[in-house]
Parts: C-alpha cells; structure tokens; sequence
C-alpha cells in the first residue's frame, strides 16, 4: 500500500488462524497423552504457550518496534541490517503496518542452490519444504530426547542416502564435503540458462551474508528485549543497496538476565574444542545450569544433547547406534521455553547454513556476543 507517500506493508491476520492452531495443539497434546508421553507433552504444551504469542498482533507490534530500534542502533549493524519501521498509524487488532522493504528473500537463493544439486521440492516452496525438514528433525530430536518410543523406519533410499553421506564425511570430513557440494552447485547455476541473477550470489559475497545473519540473531539473544525463535530464510531479505532485511517478529521471545547468563556460559562451553579436557563435564554443567533437567544427570547424555542443539553436523553425530545408546541412559524431564526457543532459532539457522552447502557450528557464531554478555556482566 501507498502511505503518505511511501511504500508500505500491512500485515493481515487471518480470521481461521487461531482456531486452527488451537486445534493442531489440541489433537498432538491428546495424542500424546493417550500414549502416555507425559514428558513430550510437557515440551509441546510449552511451545503450544509460546505459540500462542504469534497470535498476539499487539504484541507483535512491540516486537517489531523493540527490534527495530535496538538493530538501528547498534553500530556493528549500521548499513548491514535492517528492520522495518514500524507504523503506528497502520496498526490496530489484528493489523500490523510497517514500511516495505524491497527485495527477494534468502529462500530464493536456497532454492535456486538446491534444484542445482538435483533436489526436487515435489510442487512445495522452499519454506514448506524446509519446515517439513525442521520439524522432522524436532520430532526425532524431542523423541531422543524425552525418552519417547523410535519413530518409524527411514523409506530405504534415505536410509541409503544418510549411510552413504555419513560414510562420505567420516572419510573426508564433513566440510570437504561441503566444500565439494558448493563448488558443484556454483558452477551448475553460473552455466544455467534459467537461473535468476537477482539472487545469484558469489561465494565469498553468500558466506558474508550467513555471517551477517548469524551474528545479528546472537546479538538479539543477548542484547535485546527479545530474540526472533523463527528466523528462516522466507523472514530474511536481501535488499538491492546490498542490506539484509529482517520481517515477521510473531514468534519472539524475551529473557530474564538470568536466562541470558546461562545460556550464554551454555554457548562458551560448547565452543571449546569437544576433546579439550574436561569439556563432556563443562557442557552438562552449564546445560544444568541453563534449567534442563533429566532424569538420571547423566553426564554423557547432557554433554551430548546441546552439541546435537547447537553445535556443527560431525559425522559422529549422524550414528544412530551411538545416539540410541547415549539417550537410552537419560530422558529430559523439563527444559525452559527460553531454551526450546534459543534451539528452535538455530535449528532453523543451521538448516539455512546447510541448504546453502556451509557447515556452521550455531555456539562459535554466537560465542563472541555470549562472551561479551558475560564480560559485560
């Protein structure tokens, strides 16, 4: 829309949307307690609370306007990032107003990158693709990880596909493999007829983008009012002045210093070297530390689970057989919204980061920002 002379945004909700959440909750909380997953249900009525924040547009609108000032004012963003500003007169129930940002999103270059390496998105978008991904991965991680009973068997050409990348990496190691995988897609897309220079981005100027944006969102863990738990490549423009634009700030989520203290000690455990000394000990005290507790504190299972949360694929990480055996001995009994959250967000992370063929570790991209909370402190 046009707004007293400049371009705008207006945010609709619509009018099925909470009902039909609610009813999503509703049907997977029964489920669960039908089969008696009292754990699971525990995390999943967790997030149904924090869920219930997207349908908040009031709320919503502080989000953005919180964000908008604190990024604007941060000088290591000046001329990198940008949040909409927000406008109050376009505001009002169920309508939030904000200027526009012109632009494509990041899940264009996902896309383009992954049709190169032959992926086949089967009629989805790029953002229903990877969310069916994410939550994949969130279901088999709260099932590890809650003690819930495996989940179905692999279809036979995954299983083969993960054998064979799992093998791949251990021989050369996963980023070689990345290495690889990226030099392949760059080449295929530079010599494809249907491929769209808008967002068509060179290496070095793509791994400067990543960088950006992992940088930015650990600043908004430790140095904002609240942090973005949905930071996927449809909520990240690329605007044409060479800025990345960041939008949709329904699923946000504030901290108490508290919280912030023990996650960021949780991150700096997790970005010492895994051999180091005594490093299994520091990472399960700091994630006892961060409010998760298990059933049994088993040292290799709270060692285990935040690397497996935020740190960088390994191929030791893709055994199952090892996974099996490490969570066999534990179950999580609660873990903090704060934390479910922080995951969430570099779950989402990280799966941008691999999509676009880059191994990150989430916990050394947001180490420098914890380590100046705690300095700071």
């Amino acid at each position: 829309v046009e707004w007293q002379g400049r371009s705008a945004v207006v945010k609709v909700q619509y009018p099925e949307a909470p009902s039909t959440m609610r009813a999503d909750f509703w049907c997977l909380e029964t489920l669960l307690w039908l089969i008696g997953e009292q754990n699971a249900l525990g995390v999943v009525s967790q997030l149904r609370q924090q869920f219930e924040v997207e349908l908040d547009y009031a709320q919503e609108a502080v989000h953005l306007r919180e964000l908008h000032m604190a990024i604007r004012s941060a000088p290591e963003f000046v001329g990198r990032v940008v949040v909409p500003e927000p406008i109050p007169e376009l505001t009002n129930g169920s309508v939030i107003g904000m200027e526009y940002l012109p632009g494509p999103k990041l899940e264009a270059v996902c896309r383009q990158r992954l049709e190169a390496l032959g992926v086949d998105f089967k009629g989805k978008s790029f953002d229903e693709w990877l969310a069916s991904r994410q939550r994949q991965n969130f279901e088999k991680m709260a099932h590890l990880a809650t003690g819930a009973e495996a989940e179905a068997e692999e279809a036979p050409q995954r299983s083969r596909a993960l054998r064979l990348a799992t093998s791949a990496a251990r021989w050369v190691g996963a980023d070689a493999l990345m290495w690889v995988a990226r030099k392949y897609t760059e080449l295929k897309v530079r010599w494809s007829s249907t491929a769209d220079a808008t967002v068509s981005l060179r290496s070095e100027e793509l791994r400067e983008t990543l960088r950006t944006v992992l940088s930015v969102h650990g600043f908004q863990l430790f140095f904002c009012p609240f942090f973005n738990g949905d930071p996927h490549p449809g909520n990240i423009l690329l605007l044409p002045d060479g800025r990345i634009g960041l939008i949709d700030f329904g699923q946000c989520k504030g901290m108490q210093d508290a919280d912030r203290d023990g996650l960021a000690r949780l991150l700096l455990a997790l970005a010492e070297p895994a051999d180091s000394p005594g490093a299994d000990a520091r990472v399960a005290a700091a994630f006892a530390a961060s409010g998760v507790r298990t059933a049994n504190s088993d040292e290799r299972f709270m060692a285990l689970l935040p690397r497996l949360m935020f740190g960088r694929l390994q191929p030791e990480l893709l055994d199952r057989e090892r996974l099996r055996e490490v969570f066999k001995g534990d179950r999580v009994e609660w873990m903090p919204t704060h934390v479910i959250m922080a995951y969430r967000a570099a779950m989402l992370l990280r799966g941008l980061c691999l999509s676009l063929q880059e191994n990150v570790c989430i916990a050394e991209a947001w180490g420098p920002w914890a380590r100046r909370w705690v300095e700071e402190r």
